[in-house]
């Protein structure tokens, strides 16, 4: 996908992207498998989905950050507080309008209960889990009405990005989750071609074959 060529918009836009990203594979680990064997697979990606999450948080979290320290101007440059600032000072007036409404959007994410979780995460898990709870077990996974809310949270975000976008003649394109069905016909193909081996193994062994010679 081809980023936002404009300084004040790459960071915000390559984080979105990477937190729908994020979500989308999660989004399709979560789905309904159709065999057992689909199903075996997708248990044994649990590294992979802890990853997922991680990257989902971590991109999350830094989107909605509101706190800026005066030594550090640029630091959270991809937080769309720190967006929605800079162009109010940039276009100053003709901004005021659409500045309120961002932080109106941004407002219902923040009021959330499923913000409040993915911060919780984010102190007590992910960043800073060696001060809380170190022997703790850590459990991975987000329900789907977790799945389904950061969705929405997305679009919100993605607007957001857009209202501000508008002014420099830019419209970022880009679904909340995004369609891409290649790790679910991976998913599948795997699952079909695992039938096939263990069918034809079975039917080596019984006719005296062996892989092993």
């Amino acid at each position: 996908m081809k980023m936002i060529d404009i300084p004040r918009f790459k960071d915000t836009h390559l984080s979105l992207y990477l937190c729908n990203d994020a979500l989308s594979e999660i989004s399709i680990l979560s789905q309904p498998c159709k065999s057992k064997e689909e199903l075996e697979f997708v248990n044994r990606l649990r590294f992979y989905r802890a990853t997922l999450q991680y990257c989902f948080n971590a991109e999350y979290t830094k989107l909605l950050e509101k706190k800026f320290k005066k030594n550090r101007p640029n630091n959270h440059s991809a937080s769309l507080y720190f967006l929605n600032n800079l162009l109010l000072e940039d276009l100053g007036e003709k901004y005021i309008g659409t500045f309120e409404n961002n932080a109106r959007l941004l407002e219902q994410i923040e009021l959330s209960d499923f913000y409040q979780k993915t911060l919780m995460l984010r102190d007590k898990k992910f960043s800073h889990k060696d001060l809380n709870d170190p022997n703790g077990n850590f459990i991975i996974g987000l329900s789907d009405d977790d799945i389904e809310t950061a969705i929405e949270h997305l679009k919100i975000m993605y607007q957001v990005l857009n209202n501000g976008a508008f002014f420099f003649d830019i419209t970022v394109q880009n679904k909340a989750p995004r369609k891409d069905s290649r790790t679910r016909n991976f998913i599948r193909n795997h699952s079909i071609y695992k039938q096939f081996y263990m069918k034809n193994h079975m039917q080596a062994l019984e006719q005296g074959f062996s892989l092993n010679r």
